[in-house]
């Protein structure tokens, strides 16, 4: 399982620096997560990229369409609590937090192309690993995945 921030989603659908990487990510074959969050970071800034005639309406509606087809959503009442705790360790806005609360919540790696959110999180000891998407080729995504032990997040749901 990987929890992929909006950072990554939003290069699965805009040219951007590093799309390569993010398309890996996308075609991993992993569960992808995110908060539901990630949901409204996207749609704002798909719709920023049109309202700067970056793209258009109908590449905006496409790519929200395959962010949302393509990522699990947790809600944010199960993550706030932790996301608050996590802005105050790190000093770093919720919203990035909900993406580490996330990947702590389920148990994940956490892809993101945010340097100073990336560095933050791996100056402290949070219980997930993070990958930065500059990492993610040459076999880094694997790699990385084989150090997050696998725990069956929605099997313990089951049993609550």
């Amino acid at each position: 399982m990987i929890v992929v921030d909006t950072s990554v989603a939003i290069k699965w659908v805009i040219a951007e620096d590093r799309r390569a990487e993010a398309r890996l990510v996308l075609a991993s074959g992993q569960m992808l997560h995110a908060p539901d969050l990630m949901l409204l970071e996207a749609a704002n800034t798909l719709r920023r990229k049109v309202r700067a005639k970056l793209i258009g309406l109908d590449q905006m509606v496409a790519g929200f369409d395959l962010i949302r087809q393509s990522v699990g959503i947790l809600t944010m009442r199960e993550l706030i609590d932790d996301a608050i705790s996590l802005s105050s360790e790190l000093d770093h806005s919720i919203y990035d937090c909900s993406f580490l609360a996330c990947a702590r919540r389920i148990g994940s790696l956490l892809v993101t192309d945010d340097l100073v959110f990336l560095g933050k999180c791996r100056a402290g000891s949070y219980g997930v690993h993070v990958l930065g998407l500059t990492e993610v080729g040459d076999g880094g995504l694997e790699r990385a995945l084989e150090q997050v032990p696998y725990v069956d997040f929605f099997s313990s749901l089951e049993a609550d």
